[in-house]
């Protein structure tokens, strides 16, 4: 996997990569992860400056048991959610309506988290 192959001295990348590795999710790993609800706040954090800083990853997507949901988080750190069916749409709207998520359109997606364009610690590696 990408992720494991492309050494990163942007700091926060670096704790993403051995965040894996403390897990027991080597360079060899090919395959799903199941997340617990309970880590899930800190797998997020990490695999989003992982996607963020290495342009050589595809999108990971992840889904919930019920099949309900679908995302990404984008290289920009954005989250994508896509609901598969009518109710959950309307408990994902009137979430982020009462939240301080905002509803992008599919073409303004940007980084929301600096003051350029650029992202920092964002490298690739051939």
């Amino acid at each position: 996997m990408a992720w494991l192959h492309q050494d990163n001295e942007y700091k926060p990348a670096q704790e993403a990569q051995q965040y894996l590795v403390d897990n027991k999710i080597g360079k060899r790993f090919n395959g799903a992860l199941q997340v617990e609800n309970s880590e899930l706040v800190s797998f997020v954090k990490h695999l989003s400056w992982l996607t963020r800083c290495n342009a050589s990853l595809p999108y990971f997507h992840f889904m919930d048991k019920g099949q309900n949901i679908i995302g990404n988080i984008c290289q920009y750190g954005n989250l994508h959610l896509g609901t598969l069916n009518e109710g959950t749409d309307q408990l994902i709207r009137a979430f982020v309506d009462e939240s301080k998520l905002i509803h992008l359109d599919s073409n303004s997606c940007f980084n929301q988290f600096g003051k350029a364009s650029a992202i920092g610690g964002r490298s690739i590696h051939v």
